[in-house]
């Protein structure tokens, strides 16, 4: 694989982080001053993708983490957010932005090879999110930035607004990095989808047939922090900036 000049880029031959004897963990990544846009586990086979804006980095693991190689496509594009189609091995959709070359993509490969399925520039965002969930086709719920939430229900080809019920300045990502949490995860229920989304004021909820969020009752109007899918209760489980968990069924 060759960068941006040409010159051929050598795949890490050491761990990207690795833990030491006294517990603390040290980078042995090239370093810089750059941070991590995103990164995410494919639930379906172990793979790890993490992006950077360290040079437009884009590193792969297949090993749990202990060795990652850099895949990045030629150019280094901007690549965030990153997320694993929940059922297919292999099929990852990203916010991809390299010059004119803009919108949301998608690889079959586990990240070697991408190409473009819609070309709003406003599907890349380094503090964007998203969420695949398995319908035929595919339904891709996107943070499309200042359009705001949007919902694809033809795999990616078009988008409508999915913000009904909720203030998108107070959506994850205006608040907080989105670096390292899920601000919005789905839970199936029989023949029903249920999506939870982190919000500044608290937690919303919306059934992927209805209209609207709602707020979920019962809670403080806090910042969420992180949303987790509990697949023994079925439920999503929450984080609030007081520390405080539920679990909702």
């Amino acid at each position: 694989m060759s960068g941006p000049s040409g010159t051929k880029i050598e795949p890490l031959k050491k761990p990207f982080v690795i833990p030491v004897e006294s517990g603390i963990w040290r980078t042995v990544d090239p370093g810089g001053s750059g941070g991590t846009l995103a990164y995410a586990m494919h639930p379906k086979t172990g793979t790890f993708l993490v992006t950077s804006d360290m040079t437009r980095s884009l590193l792969r693991s297949k090993d749990g983490t202990r060795t990652f190689d850099p895949i990045a496509p030629d150019g280094h594009p901007t690549m965030s957010p990153i997320v694993p189609h929940p059922e297919k091995p292999g099929t990852w959709y990203a916010g991809f932005s390299l010059d004119n070359e803009e919108g949301l993509a998608i690889s079959g490969d586990d990240g070697e090879t991408w190409s473009l399925i819609n070309h709003d520039p406003h599907a890349a965002g380094w503090n964007a999110f998203g969420l695949v969930i398995d319908t035929r086709p595919a339904t891709i719920v996107w943070d499309f930035g200042s359009k705001g939430l949007m919902i694809s229900r033809d795999g990616g080809q078009s988008f409508t607004d999915f913000s009904q019920g909720i203030d998108p300045e107070n959506m994850f990502g205006r608040y907080e990095e989105t670096s390292g949490r899920t601000p919005v995860v789905s839970v199936h229920q029989n023949d029903d989808v249920m999506i939870y989304l982190a919000c500044k004021n608290g937690v919303f909820k919306r059934n992927l047939k209805d209209t609207r969020w709602d707020k979920v009752t019962g809670l403080p109007a806090k910042k969420a922090v992180s949303l987790a899918y509990d697949s023994v209760k079925n439920g999503c489980g929450q984080d609030l900036k007081t520390g405080r968990s539920i679990t909702e069924t």
